[in-house]
């Protein structure tokens, strides 16, 4: 799974219209998380892998969103690994990447990630594919 920018945004412009019901992949919910997978309907990337669109709640606001993850070629778009995968860069700490990377994060997204980013990444490493399994 790859990134294609250095960090999330808060809501983007025109979203509505490429993230919609219709094109609503996966949804997995763990209280108080919920992630959102969206397929996006445009080509894929040189090097196989298909872009999908994302939206992450905490406590169902919205914290996340954003079009900048690609699933790498082979891989289901809406598997077990791409939720682990999606949810593994919103986990994301200072010293777990370059420090530039939240250079882009809003300050509310500053302020959710040192409040709550280390208790998903905990829900991570205790995770299971039967976890994704149960998902809506």
């Amino acid at each position: 799974m790859t990134r294609s920018c250095p960090a999330a945004r808060s809501v983007l412009p025109n979203m509505e219209q490429v993230m919609d019901d219709q094109s609503l992949m996966r949804e997995w919910a763990s209280s108080p998380y919920r992630l959102e997978l969206y397929e996006l309907n445009r080509p894929g990337r040189p090097d196989g892998a298909t872009p999908i669109g994302y939206r992450f709640y905490h406590d169902d606001q919205l914290v996340f969103e954003g079009d900048d993850i690609a699933v790498p070629a082979g891989q289901t778009l809406d598997a077990g690994q791409t939720l682990r995968g999606v949810l593994g860069f919103v986990a994301l700490r200072p010293g777990d990447v370059e420090a530039d990377y939240f250079t882009r994060y809003t300050p509310a997204q500053v302020a959710w990630r040192d409040q709550h980013a280390e208790d998903l990444a905990g829900l991570l490493a205790e995770w299971d594919d039967r976890d994704a399994d149960g998902a809506t």
